[in-house]
């Protein structure tokens, strides 16, 4: 009976470790993410306003 517990447990353990180390190794690094749509140095940027 302890031994079918103990198996449990793992089992349980493993179904709520994997998909969190999955998600962490596979998501692109957020810094990364923000840069990407960021003007490139030397490049003028456009003009706006602000309507009030």
């Amino acid at each position: 009976m302890k031994k079918m517990l103990k198996m449990a447990v793992l089992m349980a353990a493993c179904l709520l470790v994997i998909p969190t180390v999955h998600a962490q190794t596979t998501e692109q690094d957020a810094d990364l993410q923000y840069a990407t749509n960021m003007l490139k140095p030397g490049t003028v940027a456009p003009d706006f306003t602000c309507p009030l």
